[in-house]
């Protein structure tokens, strides 16, 4: 699908609704393939310290790879906020000036508290994560009794749980240059 003129790759990892997610060495390849081109790649990364415990781990922020790449998240999913109506941006810094400036000039009048939790937020994010792990342990845990339990309505093969591992969510992979496709 990539064309010589394409400036811009989005891709989110995990995918919503799906829940693909590109694995580290499938993003470098899609960082490197905007590369090739001049572009840059913009990853939607929402679910950012969401990872299932004892699931696949993320891919690194795609900022990370360097050059024009920019990640891009929320606190309303990791951080269970999204009264807040706020983001986060990594990207070189001339790229964080504009969007910035544009924030300031479509934006009216954020709130200053918000902008205080999710700063709060963040700083105790690790603490967070740990909580958000314990409860969706505790949840995976009642989800596979559930499956047990319930075991004779027929689930498609698509849907089955599968103990321990998360069956549930298709992988995106990239199979040959400039092709993708979800196993």
């Amino acid at each position: 699908m990539l064309r010589p003129n394409t400036k811009l790759i989005v891709v989110n990892t995990p995918h919503n609704p799906t829940g693909a997610m590109l694995s580290s060495d499938d993003l470098a390849r899609v960082h490197e393939l905007a590369a090739e081109r001049g572009g840059w790649v913009l990853c939607d990364e929402a679910y950012r310290w969401l990872d299932v415990p004892g699931g696949d781990a993320f891919a690194p922020p795609v900022r990370n790879l360097g050059g024009q790449a920019i990640s891009v998240g929320t606190f309303s999913k990791p951080f269970g906020l999204p009264g807040l109506r706020i983001g986060w941006l990594a990207a070189p810094a001339e790229v964080v000036a504009r969007c910035w400036w544009m924030r300031d000039y479509i934006t009216l009048s954020p709130g200053k508290l918000n902008d205080a939790l999710a700063a709060l937020a963040f700083q105790h994010r690790d603490r967070i994560t740990e909580r958000t792990h314990r409860i969706v342990e505790a949840n995976l845990a009642t989800a596979e009794q559930w499956f047990a339990d319930n075991a004779d309505v027929g689930l498609d093969a698509a849907a089955r749980w599968a103990a321990g591992a998360d069956a549930l969510q298709p992988r995106y992979f990239i199979d040959r240059p400039g092709r993708s496709a979800c196993r």
